[in-house]
């Protein structure tokens, strides 16, 4: 209920999955008290000890248990959390096969549920998806729409389930494995939902903060750093993919939410610096910041403070050098963006106690040089900067997926030769 409560401080909906038949109808017990929540009901697959007597009767009696959810209970908008599952089977490897097909009967009949009742099909598919696509590409009948839960598979598998109908949900994992992000990056925005697999698959740069020595749990509030990393990936702005995703799981589970309207605008400046080495083949310094994203030093301006005077003072204080040893240079082309917000840092600057806030974004960029350094001589700034990369030109690139840093870098480098 606490998680919940966050949730809609944040301005977050989400849908509480059931497992069993248990968790089913607990799930509609919370989503009918917390009016963001929405319910979905079924059998997870690694869950099916008590399921294995497939015969028609047994499947009878437990449809019938969650056709009764269904009917009674408008908070439910899909089926799941179903499918297959070929990773986790049970520890006796006679009862190995016998489980695999039990997962493949119940999972015709989930289809069948879904498509009786006009609802999504949210599905759970773990080293299956080509069996997953096999039977859904089998059946006859028009298929239910749905989502493929925290997909991991490879590019063409998530085409062929798009081509199907489905939405493709990436969660915190493409924030900490790399080859996951041709996913985000190749996969049109109309086509994808953000989640979290809570408590699991927690986001950098929460993943990175050990509690006892252990990662600490997922919450629905993070899903933000998956809509974060989305949006660096493709280069656009994040409230671009709040906004697609929102409308995306609107469309696909029906939900009654209310569009997101500002509640103030604020207008913020910044300034930064290209940051590059004094040699024939200069250097760029990239910062990671404590979201995890890569990017180039900026800040905010103190009171009276120019531009200039501002990019040398954050340049200085994120990688760890003193004022002395960085030298400005040309003044570069500024960026203009705007995003939603509803972090504490931006409300306070409304003023309010709630958002989202729509903030307009100005940072002015400068070229700034260093001698040459190694990364021992460079210290992130604590709280604020993960990592310092020192990086070829083409890496630099490469590794600024936002295509506005892309641009400065260029101009900066341009600049100096």
């Amino acid at each position: 209920h606490q998680i919940a409560e966050r949730l809609r401080q944040t301005g977050i909906a989400g849908i509480v999955v059931g497992c069993d038949l248990d968790s089913s109808k607990k799930a509609t017990e919370l989503a009918r008290v917390h009016p963001n929540l929405f319910a979905a009901v079924g059998i997870h697959p690694i869950h099916l000890d008590h399921y294995l007597d497939t015969s028609p009767l047994a499947r009878q009696a437990t449809i019938a248990k969650l056709q009764q959810l269904i009917d009674q209970e408008p908070t439910v908008v899909a089926i799941g959390e179903v499918g297959l599952d070929h990773y986790r089977l049970p520890g006796d490897q006679a009862l190995h096969q016998p489980y695999l097909e039990a997962q493949e009967v119940w999972f015709k009949e989930f289809i069948e549920l879904a498509r009786a009742n006009q609802l999504p099909l949210i599905l759970h598919c773990r080293e299956a998806y080509n069996r997953v696509l096999e039977l859904l590409e089998a059946e006859t009948e028009p298929l239910p729409r749905g989502t493929i839960h925290c997909f991991t598979g490879s590019l063409s598998q998530a085409k062929r389930f798009i081509k199907l109908g489905f939405y493709i949900g990436l969660t915190g994992i493409i924030t900490y494995q790399p080859d996951l992000l041709v996913l985000a990056q190749e996969l049109p925005l109309n086509r994808l939902l953000i989640e979290t697999d809570a408590p699991y698959l927690t986001p950098l740069p929460w993943r990175q903060e050990r509690v006892n020595g252990k990662i600490p749990r997922n919450q629905p509030a993070f899903v933000k750093a998956v809509a974060a990393k989305i949006a660096e990936t493709k280069g656009i702005d994040e409230s671009l993919v709040a906004e697609a995703t929102r409308n995306n799981a609107q469309e696909l589970f029906g939900l009654p939410l209310e569009p997101l309207e500002p509640q103030a605008t604020v207008e913020l400046v910044s300034a930064g610096g290209v940051v590059m080495t004094r040699e024939p083949n200069p250097k760029i310094v990239v910062i990671v910041d404590r979201h995890g994203n890569p990017s180039l030093p900026k800040g905010h301006l103190e009171p009276d403070e120019t531009s200039a005077e501002a990019a040398l003072r954050e340049v200085g204080e994120e990688i760890g050098l003193k004022l002395d040893q960085l030298t400005l240079g040309a003044e570069l082309p500024s960026i203009h963006y705007q995003y939603l917000s509803n972090f504490a840092s931006d409300l306070k600057k409304s003023g309010l106690s709630r958002g989202p806030i729509l903030i307009n974004k100005t940072v002015h960029f400068f070229a700034v040089t260093i001698e040459p350094v190694s990364l021992a001589d460079l210290t992130p700034q604590a709280e604020e900067i993960l990592e310092i990369e020192v990086l070829e030109v083409e890496a630099a690139l490469a590794r600024l997926t936002f295509g506005r840093y892309q641009e400065v870098v260029r101009e900066a480098v341009a600049k100096l030769t």
